[in-house]
């Protein structure tokens, strides 16, 4: 999978990983045992060591809202660092080889 191929916004990650969720119960089960391994073996990257990965499901009685972290005045460049992005790292956290 190249990079192009990979998803690189928060819906499109989300969507993909609850699809699959939905429609294989190991892979449920292994999201809610090890989210973050689960989700690096999903999208076929290696996630940053700081970034944690939490895995909520709602059920008929809990209505769950995510919060996203609120970027405006951020750099672009400290936005990266909030989000677990480096300038040496491509989408999703990949760490990109260096042609150095």
């Amino acid at each position: 999978m190249s990079y192009a191929d990979l998803p690189t916004r928060r819906a499109e990650i989300e969507s993909r990983v609850v699809h699959r969720a939905w429609a294989d119960a190991d892979f449920l089960d292994r999201l809610r045992s090890d989210p973050r391994a689960t989700l690096a073996e999903e999208l076929g990257v290696s996630l940053p060591r700081r970034l944690e990965v939490v895995v909520v499901e709602e059920r008929p009685d809990l209505l769950c809202i995510v919060i996203p972290v609120n970027l405006s005045g951020f750099s672009e460049r400290d936005s990266r660092s909030v989000t677990g992005m480096t300038d040496r790292e491509g989408p999703a956290g990949n760490s990109r080889a260096s042609s150095t």
